[in-house]
């Protein structure tokens, strides 16, 4: 009596499926965060601290870039401008930075750009946010009165205090960056667990196996 949810499978990438589970995330789903936290992070501390100017006027259509541009269509221009024209990065596929670091590094930029491009924007949105109030505060305006340097008072005290709602709203866009590595995984043909989902085959409502 077959009481199987799904059925072990194998998927384009020869993946194979584990009964009930995930097959795991691809690199993107790990190097993503890292690109939105070393881009938002600095661009919305920069933006902060030069308001009013063009540096602050750069980071927020940055920012109205990153979250207006589909996962989808930047993926298919890059690999348009930097592979086919340029012939900079490979297309697609992926190799493990065991067998070549330098190759593994080429085959996760365009993919890590793509997924972590609308977090960054995100992250960078809510961190200028943050330091503007944190820049504000009572403490700020001791520490300057105190001779501080301006960067000692930026690093050391503002941007310690703004960190703590940034951190958590990134824990919370977890889950967007796991949806958008479905669509990054198959613009760049990258196995990972998004391609696993097509890999299920799950029986009818009505099958009798379902209900035995």
């Amino acid at each position: 009596m077959d009481r199987d949810g799904a059925r072990r499978t194998h998927d384009a990438c020869g993946v194979e499926a584990p009964h009930g589970g995930s097959a795991g995330s691809g690199p993107p789903l790990a190097t993503g965060p890292v690109f939105a936290l070393l881009i938002g992070l600095p661009a919305g501390v920069l933006s902060a601290v030069k308001k009013g100017t063009s540096w602050d006027v750069g980071a927020n259509v940055f920012a109205l870039w990153g979250l207006c541009t589909p996962n989808f269509w930047l993926g298919i221009m890059l690999i348009f401008l930097l592979s086919v024209q340029l012939g900079w990065l490979p297309a697609s596929g992926y190799v493990s930075p065991f067998e070549d670091l330098g190759a593994s590094l080429a085959t996760t930029v365009m993919p890590a750009f793509v997924l972590g491009n609308a977090i960054a924007a995100v992250l960078m949105r809510h961190m200028r946010s943050a330091m503007l109030q944190a820049m504000s505060a009572d403490y700020v305006r001791t520490a300057r009165a105190k001779g501080l340097l301006e960067k000692t008072v930026v690093l050391r005290h503002a941007l310690r205090n703004a960190l703590t709602p940034v951190i958590t709203l990134g824990a919370l866009e977890f889950g967007t960056l796991r949806s958008g590595a479905v669509l990054t995984e198959q613009v760049f043909s990258i196995p990972g667990g998004s391609r696993c989902t097509r890999c299920w085959r799950v029986p009818p409502r009505s099958s009798a196996a379902w209900y035995s």
